[in-house]
């Protein structure tokens, strides 16, 4: 097996990985059942509140981060081989290239 092949291996599992770990995360039944603890009387203190709150907004970030994360890579692994890549990021401009029919991959600079 070629070094390419064992590297497309390598990151297929890591994707379908991830992927498997992202949809079992999107299915939220953690955080139903969090909301239906904090309804429980007297659940929480001030201090607890706090400290949840703010538990609560850095999942919140960080799932924004990973979303743009795998917008970014996603935009990145489509200009892989083109020609006339841009190098400004097509996401902050709002548009993603099309590739080019070029055969040849793009040569690698050091």
């Amino acid at each position: 097996m070629s070094n390419n092949d064992r590297h497309i291996k390598m990151l297929d599992e890591k994707i379908s990985e991830l992927s498997d770990a992202l949809a079992h995360l999107g299915k939220g039944t953690d955080l139903k059942e969090l909301l239906r603890i904090i309804r429980k009387p007297g659940w929480t203190t001030p201090a607890e509140f706090r400290f949840s709150l703010a538990l609560v907004d850095s999942m919140k970030v960080q799932v924004e981060g990973l979303a743009h994360t795998s917008a970014r890579l996603l935009e990145a692994a489509n200009v892989v081989g083109m020609e006339d890549a841009p190098y400004v990021s097509a996401i902050d401009e709002g548009s993603i290239p099309k590739r080019s029919d070029a055969t040849s991959p793009r040569p690698r600079t050091s």
